[in-house]
């Protein structure tokens, strides 16, 4: 059996690597949505382009960057000019009420679960940062997003957010044209295998981990 699902490995692992491109790099973009949704981590000036760019060129009148709480909508010419900041940083919060620090402790805004009565981290950064997202486009009444991000990172946020947005929304993703996605590259160049080894090993754990939260 340990000889099967190594050799198992040895054959997916090529192929893993060669279908990278189709299977990663899922895009799916909309006509026209509520807002931009950009994805913070890894080259976040490429994916900030990104978005910024759909913004430009009209695709959303505003721009959700769940990760720093913030909203920046279009202003003449399409331009990006006004930035406004939605809540705090965790840590440049004022300390909570009870009831409202007991909500902050939740799951879905702690990533963590009780389990034999610790706490454990169970949801990954993207899914958080999503979570939060949804939360911001509750707010404002959005219901439909483009969210942006690295090439190889968008199946895995396409996975996430069907089960973050279900059918409430319209989502579609878009890679940045910003950065890089040299797929061939993984098997001369370290940074690139290990963004695509990360996303199929990232990819699993989400698959894992949904089927309890």
């Amino acid at each position: 059996m340990v000889k099967r699902a190594l050799l198992a490995l040895l054959l997916l692992g090529p192929w893993g690597v060669y279908a990278a491109h189709d299977f990663l790099a899922f895009d799916s973009s909309l006509p026209r949505a509520d807002c931009v949704m950009v994805m913070l981590g890894g080259d976040g000036g490429a994916r900030m382009r990104g978005g910024q760019a759909l913004v430009d060129c009209g695709k959303a009148p505003a721009l959700l960057v769940p990760a720093r709480y913030q909203v920046l909508h279009a202003g003449g010419g399409g331009v990006v000019e006004r930035a406004d900041i939605v809540g705090a940083a965790p840590e440049t919060r004022r300390p909570a009420r009870p009831q409202a620090r007991h909500a902050a402790r939740t799951p879905a805004a702690t990533g963590r679960v009780s389990l034999f009565g610790r706490g454990f981290r169970v949801y990954e950064n993207t899914h958080l940062e999503l979570l939060r997202g949804r939360r911001m486009m509750d707010a404002r009444g959005y219901r439909s997003a483009v969210i942006v991000s690295s090439p190889y990172h968008m199946r895995r946020l396409q996975l996430i957010a069907h089960k973050v947005f279900g059918d409430d929304f319209r989502i579609g993703f878009a890679a940045t044209p910003f950065e890089a996605y040299d797929v061939i590259g993984c098997y001369s160049s370290w940074a690139n295998f290990r963004n695509v080894a990360g996303e199929y090993a990232k990819i699993g754990w989400f698959l894992v981990y949904s089927w309890f939260v």
